[in-house]
């Protein structure tokens, strides 16, 4: 029964109870034809029958209580009034066997009418001889007639046993008719309540496995619901593909469980995509932060070498002023002292020397600002390239330690100074060397 729709069931119950009332409808019809057929069996047949020859009955004895008045009577009056009363008593005997005659149903029925018509015959072919023999006796007794009617009782008693059998035929008929009518109408009435009963109990055993079955369908449908509304996704949906309602709820409520399931993947990888874009976000951070420590730091050894330079050059510049001095002092010294040409050769060699350092501290200066710049350039190029962090190990700390080939000499060797000449032991003339 779980395999049916709603709308299935529903109609089998109201089809259920429709065929039980027509059943019962059906039945009450039948038993109500079977009483009214009885009624009318008794009212149309039994009784009008009974009545009739009733009637009948009654209408042969007034003949026969007029017949002994006309032989009672003695004066032609008397037995002329006998006669119109025997003709009135005839008259409604024909009238009543006319009436009766049609009513005639069974075979035992027309068999007394036959008995009782013979009966009939004989005593009113007595009565007429007796009348004719009293109608003689005017003024006298009519022994004779009252002889012939003695004689012919016996077929009066006939007749009249014929009537009383055939009344209580019809008596008997119409007591069996108003039985079979009530048996049938006990009848009807128990198979009635029967059928109610039975359509009671058969419509509340419907009803009641109904609404159980469509009840628990409903709750196996509100469990998952219930589970997948408290975010449990591995909930099993039942009656899935069932062709039923509940087949339909089922087959909606998957599909929102599978959108369900398909929101939280979608909403898994957003956050993830978002923790990725947080994650980059913090490295690009980091990256950018060690970038400008990177660069701090750069600037920072790069002003220290400008530092540094400014300080070389304002030695160099020291040291060209002291050249000059020297070359001054040395041209003064050639013209006075020309003679030593040998102390100024050794000075012009130590002045070479000089500015030989010199330069080799200015080109060395130049080769470390171009690695400062390289460095910065291959720094940009490796935070553009790498999503990462620069582990700690590559990032510039050159604050406390010299870069390579950096001379450490320039702060702690002062200018070198030449030595005074040696007085020549000859004037000579002196050109500076190239």
């Amino acid at each position: 029964m779980s395999k049916l729709s709603i709308r299935w069931k529903m109609i089998a119950v109201i089809a259920f109870l429709l065929i039980m009332s027509g059943a019962m409808g059906a039945m009450a019809v039948h038993y109500m034809q079977a009483i009214n057929g009885h009624t009318v069996e008794i009212s149309t047949n039994w009784l009008p029958s009974v009545r009739v020859v009733g009637q009948l009955r009654a209408d042969v004895l007034s003949y026969r209580s007029a017949l002994r008045d006309h032989l009672m009577g003695e004066t032609a009056e008397e037995k002329a009034q006998a006669e119109k009363k025997l003709a009135a008593a005839l008259e409604r005997v024909a009238k009543d066997r006319k009436s009766y005659e049609p009513m005639i149903t069974s075979p035992e029925e027309r068999a007394l009418y036959d008995d009782w018509s013979r009966a009939w015959g004989d005593y009113f072919n007595g009565a007429q001889e007796a009348i004719k023999l009293s109608r003689d006796s005017v003024g006298r007794t009519a022994v004779e007639a009252r002889a012939v009617l003695i004689r012919n009782q016996a077929n009066g008693a006939r007749a009249d046993e014929a009537l009383q059998k055939d009344i209580d035929l019809n008596d008997r008929g119409a007591a069996n008719e108003t039985k079979a009518a009530a048996d049938g109408y006990s009848t009807a009435i128990e198979v009635i309540i029967g059928i109610i009963v039975l359509a009671l109990l058969g419509g509340l055993t419907a009803g009641f496995y109904l609404i159980r079955d469509v009840s628990q369908g409903i709750a196996s449908i509100i469990k998952p619901m219930q589970s997948l509304g408290a975010g449990d996704l591995a909930a099993e949906v039942p009656h899935r593909g069932e062709v039923t309602e509940m087949g339909a709820m089922a087959d909606a409520l998957q599909v929102f469980k599978e959108a369900l399931i398909a929101k939280k993947a979608a909403d898994e990888a957003a956050a993830r995509d978002a923790e990725a874009k947080i994650e980059r976000g913090r490295r690009v951070d980091a990256i950018t932060r060690n970038f400008e420590t990177m660069i701090g730091e750069i600037v920072e050894t790069v002003s220290s070498a400008s530092t540094e330079l400014e300080a070389s050059a304002g030695t160099l510049t020291a040291t060209a002023g002291r050249a000059q001095e020297l070359t001054t002092t040395v041209a003064a010294a050639s013209e006075e002292a020309s003679t030593n040409v040998q102390s100024v050769a050794s000075a012009t060699e130590e002045l070479s020397s000089s500015v030989t350092e010199i330069s080799r501290q200015v080109q060395e200066s130049a080769r470390m600002a171009g690695e400062a710049v390289d460095q910065a350039r291959r720094t940009n190029e490796r935070v553009a390239s790498s999503p990462r962090p620069l582990p700690a190990s590559a990032t510039w700390s050159s604050s406390s330690a010299p870069l390579p080939g950096r001379p450490t000499c320039l702060r702690s060797m002062p200018p070198s100074r030449p030595r005074a000449p040696e007085k020549p032991a000859a004037a000579s003339r002196w050109s500076p060397p190239r």
